[in-house]
């Protein structure tokens, strides 16, 4: 006798179940490949914020500490000395100095080797974190704040008029010495002969330092690899009846100018990135600037100022903004705070609250920020 099976197929209510069960299981797998890919994402944001601060903060360290640089002159000139030349683009040294810069504008203000402008409303405790507002030209806005002095010594230094600037941000300008110096073999009022060329070509600037005097000429001709001649006759600004101090063996220097400013990459836009920019001065006539680091949202200054009377100590007494600095020549130390944030704006999807320039500010843009805080002190006025 044949045995006979009965078949029968999957119920709906059995094949409604098995897709609730399926669909359950790939949402949660989407759910955890979401939440793992927003997790790698704020992950490398971070990584990249980090990677952006460990670059920017020494590249800034490292020219803060070398502002103010005199050669043998950079120890002696902690004696502040009241009698102290007030030509036209004094230097901070209490030796002999004879200035040869004329003033050609307000901007080429190499007194106290630095020189900051404070955002306005940003001094510490007053910051909000800046969400896509528009560039200003800071030469005419009036939002920046500076104790600086022109080359002669009345009004407030300025900046470049193309230096334009997100409104939130201060800037700062340091002028120091580059690369190797050179051996001065012979000297007049019109010509140098150096050992070998510093760095610098025509127009630019020139320092030189003994231990008894520190000019600074403009090279209007350089000729010249090995044995160098220098021609301080006949380039626009500087006039012939100079007289200089430095002698033979002297030390001569490339004079550079640097201004750190954060802008936008394209500077009427205002969605476009914020960046940092660096502003370079070697001829006093002329300067350019670059990009160095995009999505740097503010940098931030303040000044440690010596104040003991009646000498310093080489330590500060306090830390004011660049419209408090009683005098630049006693600034030993800058504490510079940054913000950076992330190119993306979908990583977070709440509030960010952080501490930045004395208080917590907050994110709601959904950029990831990253703040940090580091103090220089400038070597050629601490011990």
């Amino acid at each position: 006798m044949r045995r006979r099976y009965g078949y029968r197929g999957i119920s709906l209510i059995e094949m409604l179940a098995a897709m609730l069960i399926s669909l359950v299981l790939i949402s949660s797998l989407v759910a955890l490949f979401v939440a793992n890919k927003k997790s790698y994402q704020l992950s490398q944001a971070m990584t990249h914020l980090q990677d952006s601060a460990r670059y920017v903060v020494p590249l800034l360290a490292q020219d803060i500490r070398m502002a103010g640089y005199l050669g043998c002159n950079s120890r002696a000139s902690k004696v502040f000395d009241a009698s102290v030349s007030t030509l036209a683009g004094e230097l901070w040294v209490n030796t002999t100095y004879d200035q040869t810069v004329e003033p050609m504008n307000a901007l080429y203000v190499l007194r106290g080797g630095l020189q900051g402008w404070e955002a306005e409303d940003t001094g510490d405790g007053h910051y909000a974190v800046l969400t896509d507002e528009a560039v200003v030209d800071i030469a005419s806005s009036g939002l920046w704040t500076t104790s600086a002095r022109r080359n002669d010594g009345t009004g407030a230094a300025s900046v470049d008029q193309n230096t334009r600037s997100v409104p939130r941000s201060d800037a700062i300008r340091l002028w120091l010495v580059e690369g190797e110096p050179a051996f001065v073999q012979s000297i007049t009022n019109s010509a140098i002969r150096l050992s070998a060329n510093p760095g610098i070509e025509a127009g630019e600037m020139l320092l030189l330092a003994d231990c008894a005097s520190v000019n600074v000429v403009r090279a209007c001709e350089v000729s010249g690899r090995s044995d160098v001649s220098i021609s301080m006759v006949g380039c626009e600004g500087v006039a012939n009846d100079r007289v200089l101090t430095s002698q033979p063996g002297a030390l001569a220097f490339a004079l550079v100018g640097r201004t750190y400013f954060v802008g936008r990459r394209v500077h009427d836009d205002p969605t476009s990135a914020v960046t940092l920019y660096l502003r370079e001065w070697r001829d006093p006539t002329r300067s350019r600037a670059q990009p160095i680091l995009e999505n740097i949202e503010s940098l931030q200054f303040l000044y440690g100022e010596d104040i003991d009377q009646p000498l310093p100590d080489s330590a500060a007494d306090r830390y004011v903004t660049a419209a408090d600095v009683d005098d630049w020549q006693r600034v030993v130390s800058v504490r510079m705070e940054i913000l950076l944030q992330s190119e993306r704006d979908d990583l977070l999807d709440g509030e960010q609250t952080l501490a930045f320039n004395g208080k917590e500010v907050i994110g709601a843009d959904g950029r990831l920020r990253y703040a940090l805080v580091a103090t220089i002190a400038l070597r050629n006025r601490t011990p």
